[in-house]
């Protein structure tokens, strides 16, 4: 008799237990792209455990074993990510501990605390996306934890239209609340009704065409925030923060590379060591290195800011899902799109130590392109600065002094200019701000037989008196 009333305790309430482990399935499943595959793999278990449990009859595992495997997944998190606060760090915990207490539901106490937990669950996932497709999730995972609520404390748990009458007419009671903080709190954008494109304002853009982008140079947001852990000081002036390097341009227009060619062509952050430096050559310039961390605000894009001729990248163990690699340029990308924090450690080299940076044959071949149906006025400028310029040094200050003696004008308001072709800006407006002097400086080099590229990202910074 002990054994028999032993197993009716087991199987209590064989159908809600579905219809939570169910539920709590979903709200996992809405956390696969921002917890490590491991903690994925370690709740899949669980639950497949559970479903055994309920139709094939395996018995659940004992406390001890529950106990063991809870804090051996937390450690693991801690070591991870080196804390266990923030909701990077926590909702991997939470994942996993929510999992295996189906494995001790027994009672409606414990039905409660896993239903509380998928609530939580779903916040969490409103802290990494707040898409126009997360907030109808939100409203459908809601509903049904509600329902799933309101049914736990009912004597008869099946679900009818009966049954669901009064949590509807509850829920339906709420959309005037969320439609006031909708408008008092908007989270998105309703891109789908959006007649006109809406202007960039991230501050950032990874490919270079100024009359898309007019508006980011006078965008003063924060993009990022920048921790100097060790190294030579250097004034924050002469700091070029790298976020993309172009080299396929077409007068004042250049874009990235196709992300698949990038990563074909890019290096695998093994070991967190970056490019052909050796050890013994990362000793060597030790005296050079400056080593910081940086906690991005968040923004879309793949790009990963680090100053030049990087050595070592320390990523953050939220990045882990986003996949990060190395390009041939020794920049860090991300393999998916970011919408939130960032946080990564990351050495470099100064730019005026050690040698100059090396390119092969095929990256000087691209990097010596030059656009075709050059106009007649552009061929006889090249002339006039002698075409075959030997030293790059030398064309550069060519490029400058014509700058200067045309009388161009730097703005950030360069009206109708802003989308003007190359010609345009060369020989007709002669005024822009840094992308049209960049790309054209670019493509004038490369005309006049050096190899160029153009350089993306942020110049300098302010320092933070508070948090030194």
């Amino acid at each position: 008799m002990a054994l028999q009333a032993r197993s009716d305790m087991e199987l209590w309430d064989r159908p809600f237990q579905t219809l939570l482990l169910c539920v709590l399935g979903v709200n996992i499943a809405a956390h696969a792209l921002y917890v490590p595959w491991w903690i994925l793999v370690a709740s899949a278990i669980a639950l497949s455990w559970k479903v055994a449990h309920l139709y094939v009859g395996w018995s659940l595992p004992p406390r001890r074993l529950l106990y063991l495997s809870g804090a051996l997944i937390a450690s693991a998190v801690v070591w991870q990510y080196k804390t266990v606060f923030g909701h990077e760090a926590a909702t991997p915990i939470l994942v996993f501990l929510a999992s295996i207490k189906l494995l001790e539901t027994n009672r409606d106490r414990d039905a409660m605390f896993v239903i509380v937990t998928s609530y939580f669950l779903l916040m969490a996932h409103l802290l990494h996306s707040q898409s126009l497709a997360s907030t109808f999730f939100m409203a459908f995972d809601v509903a049904i934890i509600t329902i799933l609520m309101y049914q736990l404390h009912r004597t008869d748990r099946r679900i009818t239209g009966v049954s669901l009458r009064p949590i509807v007419r509850l829920l339906v009671f709420t959309i005037p609340i969320w439609l006031c903080l909708f408008v008092v709190f908007p989270r998105f954008n309703l891109t789908a009704f959006r007649t006109k494109p809406q202007a960039q304002t991230t501050g950032f853009n990874e490919g270079l065409d100024p009359g898309s982008v007019s508006g980011l140079a006078q965008n003063d947001d924060v993009a990022f925030r920048v921790r100097f852990l060790s190294g030579p000081k250097r004034s924050a002036e002469l700091m070029y923060w790298r976020g993309a390097t172009l080299y396929e341009g077409d007068g004042l227009k250049w874009q990235a590379r196709d992300e698949a060619e990038i990563r074909h062509a890019g290096l695998p952050l093994d070991s967190m060591m970056l490019g052909k430096s050796t050890d013994s050559e990362i000793k060597a310039l030790s005296a050079q290195i400056l080593r910081y961390e940086i906690i991005t605000q968040p923004t879309t894009g793949r790009a990963v800011f680090t100053l030049p001729r990087i050595v070592r990248f320390e990523p953050g163990g939220a990045m882990d899902f986003q996949k990060p690699y190395a390009t041939s340029d020794l920049l860090v990308r991300l393999t998916t799109i970011r919408s939130d924090h960032l946080n990564y450690i990351a050495s470099s080299v100064l730019e005026d130590e050690g040698d100059l940076e090396r390119i092969d044959q095929k990256t000087f071949l691209r990097a010596t392109a030059i656009p075709k149906n050059l106009s007649p006025e552009f061929t006889r400028l090249l002339d006039e600065l002698a075409t075959r310029t030997p030293s790059p040094h030398l064309a550069i200050r060519k490029i400058d002094d014509w700058f200067h003696a045309q009388k161009f004008r730097y703005t950030l308001t360069p009206g109708e200019a802003q989308s003007a072709n190359l010609d345009d800006f060369l020989f007709k407006h002669r005024r822009g701000f840094c992308e049209h002097f960049a790309a054209a400086s670019a493509t004038m080099l490369r005309a006049m037989g050096h190899p160029a590229r153009v350089v993306v990202g942020y110049q300098g910074g302010r320092w933070n008196q508070v948090s030194k």
